[in-house]
């Protein structure tokens, strides 16, 4: 099952894309991107090094991730109005 997900996976992010784009909203970023962000980045040893986690959202951030943030210097959030200031 999960195999087909994974080739399908582009397909249905298509389908939420045009979703979205009808209803007019895009979603927060949520808490399972930057779980699915950790989990690729341990492909890679990265034990002597500082990780840190940089996220751009148009749409924002959910609280979670946001929560997260505070308590970990490591994740940076970007949105479009940091983009705008600089």
């Amino acid at each position: 099952m999960t195999g087909h997900m994974l080739g399908a996976a582009g397909g249905f992010e298509s389908v939420v894309c045009v979703q979205a784009l009808q209803n007019g909203c895009v979603p927060p970023l949520d808490m399972s991107v930057l779980n699915s962000l950790k989990k690729k980045s341990q492909v890679f040893d990265r034990s002597q090094e500082k990780v840190f986690y940089a996220l751009f959202s148009k749409s924002g951030f959910t609280q979670g991730v946001i929560d997260e943030a505070e308590k970990d210097p490591h994740l940076l959030l970007f949105d479009l109005n940091d983009l705008i200031t600089y």
